[in-house]
């Protein structure tokens, strides 16, 4: 139909409607090719929105910790234990004495790759007059995985066997055991470190009188020297790599734990 002001609207049938007739209409009388069109744009900006949020959802997620895969303490005398995740980035420390919180205060290595972590670790140790000649420059490294299985294990020991500032440096020496998951809960429930934990079994088997407070307070010396009394073949742990020539010696470390 022709409008008042010479426009054309096309209009949905009437009954009323004949040629040359004038009739009223309103929008809603109005015939539009894409009847759910305005719908479609005014939810366009919805979907957009779902989407946006899907998609930062998942890069969130993506980049985020799948949770604990590894335990890692470290003994220095200072005693802490690193949760990492499957990249081997840090996403918890525990402080395990009341030395390693004071060498853990004033550095942030929370997402840092474990390698990275240990080196600044030390290094800080170091600086607070830890690690020193008298003390002894030994650094026990105990870990265990989360879940155990063969591919993980292999992946996991391979990686941290390959960290040149546990295996190459000229100012400590550093043996690395894995222990079972069992030590690995005995340990946290005495409040002590995985590798301690390793040593007092070790000790027990052995026929040693050590009591739980003992082995909190002797040195990684003195740690070390109750891991290599005995046999270990009549624990769970394994010593998968050293720097320390006694221990190789002993011909107790194993050059593959699996």
């Amino acid at each position: 139909v022709m409008t008042q002001d010479c426009g054309f609207v096309k209009l949905k049938a009437r009954k009323d409607m004949a040629v040359g007739k004038e009739i009223l209409f309103d929008e809603r009388d109005t015939y539009h090719a894409f009847g759910n069109l305005r719908g479609m744009f005014a939810i366009v900006p919805v979907l957009a929105a779902a989407c946006a949020l899907v998609f930062v959802m998942t890069a969130l997620f993506a980049g985020r910790s799948t949770g604990a895969y590894a335990y890692i303490d470290v003994d220095i005398n200072p005693s802490v234990e690193f949760v990492v995740d499957k990249n081997e980035k840090i996403i918890e420390i525990n402080a395990l004495n009341s030395d390693a919180e004071n060498v853990l205060k004033d550095i942030s290595l929370k997402g840092t790759a474990f390698d990275k972590a240990v080196t600044e670790y030390i290094a800080n140790a170091k600086s607070k007059g830890y690690m020193t000649a008298a003390q002894g420059k030994q650094v026990l490294i105990a870990y265990t995985l989360a879940k155990s299985n063969s591919k993980d294990e292999e992946k996991f020991y391979d990686y941290i066997t390959s960290i040149e500032n546990l295996s190459n440096s000229q100012d400590f020496v550093s043996t690395i055991i894995k222990v079972s998951s069992a030590t690995k809960e005995q340990a946290a429930e005495n409040g002590i470190s995985m590798g301690r934990q390793a040593a007092l079994e070790n000790a027990k088997e052995s026929g040693l009188d050590i009591s739980l407070d003992n082995i909190k307070d002797i040195s990684v010396n003195d740690v070390m020297q109750m891991i290599m009394t005995g046999n270990l073949k009549n624990t769970d742990t394994e010593i998968v790599k050293t720097t320390d020539k006694a221990v190789e010696k002993s011909g107790k470390k194993k050059k593959n734990p699996l």
